[in-house]
């Protein structure tokens, strides 16, 4: 509580509001068809890139525009052109057999499945690594796949209408892995 505008004076008491929903899993959730947006673009400088803000605002924005487009997940680039991040989740491609997700530094969220699929990866010895991801990579990639603690590990069946054979074996195998719990 606190005054009105961007400097508000007076007493100042944090309040938590939530909102709880029965989280009903889906079975074997198809592909996501995703396209890289327009309507918004991560600056990795900004002070609020990594992290949960209220403003939902760029990511309905990009929602929107993948729908419009015929999509269901919108593939969020930095201003410098890489693609750091879906709507809602995180990004991996695999890329000559090693799986590969934007760092942290591109201004991704550090989701905690992200975290879960690269310790499982680093503790079964297999391939991983963080680096930027062009649109070139996606389009090279073998398998795409997004992160979320909701969604768990998904495939991505289609980038900019290229089709990805999905889901591939390794997100297959992840996703038995790696639980969203």
């Amino acid at each position: 509580r606190g005054g009105r505008g961007l400097a508000p004076g007076g007493e100042r008491r944090m309040e938590l509001g939530v909102v709880v929903v029965p989280l009903a899993p889906e079975p074997d959730p198809a592909p996501w068809d995703a396209v890289i947006v327009r309507a918004h673009r991560i600056d990795p400088a900004a002070r609020v890139a990594g992290h949960k803000t209220l403003s939902w605002l760029p990511w309905v924005l990009a929602r929107r525009e993948a729908v419009e487009r015929g999509a269901g997940l919108a593939l969020v680039a930095t201003v410098d052109g890489d693609v750091a991040e879906a709507d809602h989740a995180n990004l991996f491609a695999v890329l000559d057999g090693v799986v590969v997700t934007p760092p942290l530094s591109r201004g991704v969220l550090p989701g905690i499945t992200r975290e879960r699929v690269l310790e499982t990866l680093r503790r079964e010895g297999k391939p991983a690594r963080e680096a930027p991801l062009t649109p070139g990579d996606l389009a090279a990639a073998a398998e795409v796949f997004v992160t979320s603690s909701l969604d768990g590990v998904r495939a991505v069946g289609r980038v900019e209408g290229r089709a990805i054979a999905a889901p591939g074996r390794l997100t297959r195998w992840l996703a038995s892995c790696v639980t969203t719990a």
